[in-house]
């Protein structure tokens, strides 16, 4: 009869196929850990250009909007007085960071530039209405964009014959504010609100479903009061001695805002850096509002006006140093931009 034996690992074969298995799940465990850390790293990279195209497009919106939509006089004085002298009026403040609490501290990785523009839309007037004289009828892009959505009312500047108008009784008035102001500008955007005036129109009303005219439909889309009223930049009523009528031609552009690029700890971010843009009224027109939009943590905003009117920004994108997303090490976004 054939004996049967009982077969089975020795303790050397165990030993050797352990061995074998931990090799493997070594391999394989650093084989995973590798792919993890290029993933993060690509993955890191990759958010960091998603974010640099998001900061340039917001950016560039802003930047763009440089002058736009902001009436100059050529023999106006530049510093606190409004019309500008130059729509491209602007002021740098150098080594600059704002708090959470909204106060600026000095710090040499950034800077701050402050600019005239206009982020909301136009009219210019086709006709008076033939129904209703006390009406005009509007050929309007967006005019009542932003915070004036909704309103029947505005405040806008005219330009009537190429000239930044105003009715002769307005004029004068704002002239002899300018002369008896105490008021002493701390930089070329700071405007004396008391001798700024603007147009009230009111009436505003959308008779058409196209939010902007284009060649092919140029059927007049909106409707306003024909007779307009002035106000101060303080909303203040200035009388007027005659009547002051749109007319055919007047072209119609919100006042502009004080707009600024800089760089303010988030208090959500653990109060880390971040790039910021804010567009403030120049008045205290009711239908104006000041809003603030976060664009992306930053280690530097660095700014260069050498070449008069030419802006080149130096932005150096991610978290500091002592605080990374991750622990990648991917370089931060070095990035150079100019406008004009």
């Amino acid at each position: 009869m054939q004996k049967r034996f009982q077969t089975g690992f020795t303790m050397i074969e165990l030993s050797i196929a352990m061995l074998i298995a931990m090799g493997v799940l070594a391999a394989t465990l650093q084989l995973m850990n590798q792919s993890n850390q290029m993933f993060v790293r690509v993955k890191d990279r990759s958010d960091r250009m998603v974010d640099a195209a998001l900061a340039r497009e917001q950016l560039d919106f802003y930047m763009e909007r440089w002058g736009k939509g902001v009436f100059s006089v050529a023999d106006a004085v530049p510093q606190g007085e409004f019309p500008p002298q130059q729509s491209s009026v602007h002021h740098v403040q150098t080594n600059v960071l704002v708090k959470s609490d909204g106060t600026e501290v000095s710090n040499p990785d950034f800077d701050s530039f402050s600019f005239l523009g206009n982020l909301e839309g136009y009219a210019v007037v086709d006709s008076t209405d033939t129904t209703d004289n006390t009406k005009v009828n509007l050929l309007s892009c967006r005019l009542q964009s932003g915070a004036a959505t909704d309103a029947t009312s505005g405040c806008y500047t005219i330009l009537r014959n190429k000239d930044y108008w105003q009715p002769g009784d307005v004029y004068l008035r704002m002239e002899e504010r300018k002369a008896e102001t105490t008021h002493v500008p701390t930089n070329p955007l700071d405007f004396d609100k008391s001798t700024i005036a603007y147009a009230v129109i009111d009436g505003l009303a959308s008779t058409a479903s196209n939010q902007c005219i284009d060649t092919g439909n140029q059927t007049p889309n909106f409707k306003a009061n024909r007779v307009i009223s002035f106000a101060d930049g303080l909303n203040s009523n200035i009388t007027l001695y005659e009547e002051a009528a749109l007319q055919p031609g007047d072209f119609i552009q919100p006042l502009p805002q004080r707009l600024r690029i800089f760089v303010q700890q988030n208090a959500e971010d653990q109060n880390a850096p971040w790039l910021y843009i804010s567009s403030t009224p120049l008045t205290d027109c009711p239908n104006s509002l000041t809003e603030i939009a976060a664009i992306s943590p930053v280690r530097s905003f660095k700014l260069n006006l050498d070449t008069p009117n030419v802006l080149k920004v130096s932005l150096n994108m991610g978290y500091s140093t002592e605080r990374l997303r991750n622990q990648s090490q991917v370089p931060p976004l070095e990035l150079e931009y100019y406008y004009d």
